[in-house]
């Protein structure tokens, strides 16, 4: 026989996002999801010359077209 209780569980939820780029927030709908943006997470290594350096980056739909614009070779779709 199981006997079950109720248990709370507590977890973080993104509340905003700030385009890193040009500072916008970046919209949520009317329901309150964020409409969709990258993040970029990247802790880089030794002989990096950032060496254990963790970098987190949001981006709004309109910079990271801007930025890949600058791309000399182009990502694959």
């Amino acid at each position: 026989m199981r006997v079950y209780k109720s248990v709370e569980v507590k977890m973080d939820k993104v509340e905003k996002v700030i385009c890193n780029m040009c500072g916008k927030h970046i919209d949520s709908d009317a329901y309150g999801n964020i409409k969709d943006y990258i993040h970029i997470e990247k802790e880089w290594g030794y002989n990096s010359g950032m060496d254990g350096e963790k970098h987190n980056i949001d981006l709004c739909q309109e910079c990271y077209k801007e930025w890949i614009n600058k791309f000399k070779i182009n990502i694959e779709q």
